[in-house]
């Protein structure tokens, strides 16, 4: 296995970075989670601790860390003040501004009638969401917050899509936003100036997301609406939310200028189970220089793999999410096709080549990378007969290194 994060850049002030944990889903103990307490400190089985001690090792440093939710697992209270400490430590080592939101599983599923579904998240210290400018007060009154570098590069809103979840039990995973607080957001969105790099992080997913084998969904009601807001602002944005545990990067399809879609992996919940899931941290890297290609809002996602009872270790191929994925250039795989065809003719040409021609290529989200593929090794029928070309990938990361067109 290879060592995680070897090719990440340093931090500069050309880039914007955001350390990503989700759905934590820490235990007290036992086998739920590659996250229990008791085994803190023990950098091949516990995912947390191993991580800090990672990103410390490395010497990685970052503007934000966000926690999209599910510190703990079914509302079990008990690692809650271990796994926040262990974020404090985590975003005192990267230099960075922690920033959380509730999950659906960080609710107490049966509060006493004295209390609340939520006592064990106010009681923390520093108070949750993050200490600093976010506001808790505002998080549990508007069901939002937010936070912003004092030079304008970044801004992130966290939202509450758990505001009613816990006084409805029935529907324990889906997200639900009052009205009152789009309105509220609304009015927060004129008001506020626009960072260069704008996040907004939530629980649930803004869409109904379903698999084959599995027709539940629990997305966030009144997400459509939420969408539509922020496509309604001049700025571009990305909404990061957890809760699915499956990572998916590319853009939320209300036209062509929607929100990148950021849906992170799960840091610690028992994913053996599950095909092609694995637990993994990311790294997001926002360029402040991809406006002078033609990308409001471009960058990278590094990501890591966990492996229990080995560590953090470099995705393969067949990983949730490769360890670096691109964003921002938004170009059907078919017509990138034609056009590198029309460009070069038939001819083999490395993908360096490529990105020396349109350094744009490299921020191509996965599935575009996937349709351009396709297209390059689809047959077909010319006047000297049938031809296809071809793609060498690299075997360990998945990356293009060379095309063949025809």
């Amino acid at each position: 296995m290879r060592p995680p994060l070897e090719d990440l850049p340093p931090l500069s002030d050309g880039i914007v970075r955001v350390v990503v944990v989700s759905d934590l889903h820490a235990v007290p103990t036992g086998a739920g989670s590659v996250i229990a307490e008791d085994t803190a400190g023990n950098v091949r089985q516990n995912a947390l601790t191993a991580a800090t001690d990672l990103l410390v090792s490395k010497r990685i440093k970052a503007d934000v860390l966000a926690c999209p939710g599910d510190l703990i697992d079914i509302g079990v209270a008990k690692p809650l003040p271990w796994v926040w400490d262990e974020l404090q430590r985590m975003a005192t080592e990267l230099g960075a501004s922690l920033v959380a939101s509730v999950g659906n599983h960080d609710l107490d599923r049966r509060p006493a009638p004295s209390t609340g579904p939520q006592t064990s998240l106010r009681a923390l210290r520093p108070r949750f969401p993050g200490p600093g400018p976010l506001d808790p007060t505002k998080y549990w009154g508007d069901g939002f917050t937010s936070c912003r570098s004092t030079d304008g590069r970044w801004r992130v809103i966290t939202v509450d899509t758990c505001q009613l979840v816990g006084y409805h039990p029935e529907n324990e995973q889906w997200g639900v936003l009052r009205e009152d607080t789009l309105e509220l957001l609304e009015e927060f969105l004129g008001d506020d100036e626009p960072a260069r790099v704008n996040l907004l992080m939530c629980h649930h997913q803004p869409q109904e997301w379903t698999h084959p084998n599995d027709t539940t969904t629990s997305h966030l009601q009144r997400g459509d609406l939420l969408l539509g807001l922020l496509d309604k602002q001049p700025e571009r944005w990305m909404l990061l939310h957890g809760h699915k545990h499956e990572p998916v990067l590319d853009y939320f399809g209300h036209g062509t200028g929607g929100s990148v879609r950021f849906a992170a992996a799960s840091v610690g919940a028992n994913v053996a189970a599950e095909p092609n899931i694995t637990n993994q941290i990311h790294v997001l890297d926002f360029h402040l220089d991809s406006a002078k290609l033609g990308m409001p809002l471009a960058g990278e996602v590094w990501s890591i793999d966990w492996h229990q009872g080995y560590g953090w270790e470099a995705p393969t191929v067949a990983s949730a999410l490769v360890e670096r994925a691109g964003f921002g250039f938004r170009r059907d795989g078919a017509e990138l096709a034609w056009w590198l065809e029309s460009h070069y003719g038939s001819a083999t040409v490395d993908w360096d080549t490529v990105a020396a021609l349109d350094p744009r290529v490299r921020y191509l989200v996965p599935r575009d990378l996937a349709a351009l593929i396709a297209a390059v090794k689809e047959q077909r029928t010319t006047g000297s007969g049938v031809s296809a070309g071809s793609v060498r990938t690299n075997r360990e990361t998945g990356q293009i290194e060379e095309l063949t067109l025809r």
